[in-house]
């Protein structure tokens, strides 16, 4: 399954990791999702899924952002496109 990627919003100076930091990780994403930017935790979890593939943390961690979108969509179509990404990254995160 190739990673979901969609146009986000940029992220806050408080997800941006200090200079010495090269990279995202887990726990930027998790910050941006308790901080209630979800697309910007979809997104980070885009780049950590594509680096390590068979990363359980980041599918489960997207599928938890993908359901928060989900929640504030109007659209019943993009409502169950985003739930039915995040069933299929939690079905592969079991296996």
């Amino acid at each position: 399954m190739q990673p979901f990627f969609h146009h986000l919003t940029e992220p806050t100076q408080s997800h941006i990791p200090p200079p010495h930091l090269s990279i995202y990780n887990a726990s930027h994403a998790r910050k941006a999702l308790e901080d209630g930017e979800a697309q910007w935790c979809a997104q980070l979890c885009d780049h950590l899924i594509a680096l390590n593939p068979n990363s359980n943390n980041a599918k489960l961690l997207k599928a938890d952002a993908l359901e928060k979108l989900a929640e504030d969509l109007i659209t019943a179509t993009g409502r169950n496109y985003y739930l039915t990404v995040a069933q299929e990254l939690r079905a592969e995160s079991k296996k």
